[in-house]
């Protein structure tokens, strides 16, 4: 053994411990690596893309949406909503869903949208103020022949009057749909419990779903039927999948912009699609555009919305066949200079608020000036067209005859 040691070199002995210390920190750092792994928390369960929220209600949280489940009640007959909840109304409704409309209210506020309020009548000002809330869109989604189809549920309806021939009528387009969200009663109850108002086509105080045109209740004026031909059988089972709808703007025959049914001015619908967009970068919108909407006006508010960069592939235009006639209200303008002076004076930081209130009063002034300016014009050139009409239309005479019968 001395001899042994005698033989070894200092190079030697420094390889040796050198091959030791390797192999000390690899045990070392696998040991240590098999303990990390240990301890180291289980990657997390993917979550299920739909989940149960209540009975009948089900959430779809890939796609923003909620699924109530149903089925069908009528095919025949008036109508006064499309859904109802069991023991109501199912005389005048399509559908007849599972689920309490509290949970259907609470849903649609999971998936983000925001109730207004329902269609109200005010008797001593005899005016009318029509449903609000964000919009919503609704499918119905049923099997056929085997398969699963998905309609919009417009498909399911037509407008015609109770009595009329079946199959007379007209298909029923898009509608305004809004989550209007019913309300608390006195004594603590949601209101649309016990009248089963889920999705409503007439105007009642505790819809949770609701249009936002007028119609009225009565038996004399109601206005859909369904689409008996489209409307599987009875007690078909389906599901109502119902969504945040296109934002609807509209400019009326004045070149007026609307938004949500508010009229605005240019620069307050910059403002507010500005903050739709900021809180929904992927909503779309739905522009109408009367026929006597002029060209000025249309061509203004599509620049505005190239500059504020919204995608054509999110903008639905539609254009009515028919005008519809300029709202009138004749407190429009004081209200509207009210309001633009008083937030003249809250946003204004670089001048007077009085400054800015009769800057921005001056450039509306000169805006609907321009309008009625080329309604002037429109006018004129009719009366010119009336005359030229008139002053080449033969006149004739003829005396009456006052010879007495032979």
């Amino acid at each position: 053994m001395r001899g042994i040691l005698e033989s070894l070199t200092p190079r030697t002995v420094f390889s040796v411990l050198a091959a030791l210390l390797f192999l000390t920190s690899v045990f070392s750092d696998r040991a240590v690596a098999e303990q990390l792994t240990e301890s180291r928390p289980a990657a997390p369960t993917p979550q299920p893309r739909i989940v149960d929220y209540q009975r009948g209600v089900r959430i779809n949280w890939q796609n923003r949406e909620a699924e109530l489940d149903g089925q069908v009640v009528l095919r025949e007959g008036a109508l006064e909503l499309f859904a109802c909840s069991p023991l109501t109304r199912e005389h005048e409704s399509i559908v007849c869903i599972d689920a309490r409309p509290l949970h259907v209210f609470q849903a649609l506020g999971l998936i983000g949208l925001t109730p207004g309020r329902p269609s109200d009548f005010d008797p001593d000002t005899g005016r009318y103020y029509p449903a609000s809330g964000d919009p919503v869109e609704i499918d119905v989604q049923y099997l056929q022949n085997g398969r699963i189809r998905r309609e919009p549920i417009e498909r399911w309806m037509r407008r015609a009057k109770p009595g009329d021939k079946p199959g007379s009528g007209s298909d029923l387009e898009p509608q305004p749909w809004v989550f209007a969200g019913s309300y608390a009663t006195e004594n603590g109850t949601f209101a649309a419990d016990p009248e089963g108002t889920v999705i409503s086509v007439v105007d009642f105080g505790s819809s949770i779903v609701a249009l936002q045109d007028y119609h009225s209740d009565s038996n004399a004026e109601l206005w859909l039927v369904p689409a008996t031909e489209r409307v599987p059988p009875l007690y078909t089972r389906c599901t109502l999948i119902l969504r945040h709808g296109p934002v609807r703007m509209r400019l009326d025959s004045a070149g007026r912009v609307e938004i949500s049914q508010r009229m605005m001015t240019m620069a307050e619908a910059s403002r507010t699609i500005q903050r739709i967009r900021g809180e929904n970068p992927n909503v779309r919108f739905r522009l109408t555009i009367d026929p006597q909407c002029p060209a000025d006006r249309e061509t203004g508010f599509r620049t505005l919305l190239d500059r504020l960069t919204v995608p054509a592939e999110s903008i639905i235009i539609t254009r009515p066949s028919t005008s519809r006639p300029a709202d009138h209200d004749p407190q429009a303008m004081p209200r509207w200079l009210r309001e633009t002076a008083s937030s003249a004076a809250e946003t204004s930081t670089t001048q007077p608020a009085w400054a800015a209130a009769a800057h921005k009063v001056l450039a509306e002034l000169v805006t609907r000036t321009r309008i009625f300016q080329a309604r002037t014009e429109d006018w004129a050139g009719y009366l010119e067209q009336l005359g030229s009409g008139l002053g080449t239309m033969p006149i004739t005479a003829t005396a009456p005859n006052t010879q007495p019968n032979q």
